[in-house]
């Protein structure tokens, strides 16, 4: 008996890539690049800063109250924009996670009470996760 096996080409990128929905921006155009610092966590008094470069890589520094900076490299990320209105950031690892994942996000600009502009940084939900709480990141401009 002889077995003929049929050569059958079928697109599984596609299928197992739902994240990257729309075309790919340059970082420097996505409004993300720079450091972007956390609310301070109850009962710390460390300060983590998320930190994206021009280059496409990412990391968390955190910073001690002594002044110690210890990072946390992630690897790069990239920038889509999904359907065209909204953005989407992509990383190649999440912890706990094989698989890329990405996240909902929009940079918002606003002005105190003093004049002065300020961005912030609204993480939303993780696609497939409408769960998520939205995490908001304040630019960290530099002295």
């Amino acid at each position: 008996m002889r077995l003929r096996v049929a050569s059958v080409s079928i697109p599984l990128v596609a299928a197992c890539a739902p994240w990257a929905a729309g075309a790919r921006l340059p970082p420097r155009a996505s409004g993300i690049v720079g450091a972007w610092a956390a609310p301070a966590a109850p009962g710390s008094a460390d300060t983590t800063v998320l930190e994206f470069a021009s280059d496409g890589t990412a990391s968390e520094a955190r910073i001690e109250p002594s002044g110690t900076v210890r990072r946390v490299p992630w690897g790069p990320f990239r920038i889509y924009a999904d359907s065209g209105a909204r953005h989407l950031l992509c990383f190649a690892f999440r912890r706990s996670r094989a698989l890329p994942a990405c996240r909902y996000y929009r940079v918002v600009s606003q002005t105190d009470s003093a004049g002065e502009a300020h961005r912030r940084l609204e993480l939303l939900h993780w696609v497939e996760q409408a769960d998520t709480e939205v995490q908001v990141w304040r630019e960290r401009v530099a002295p």
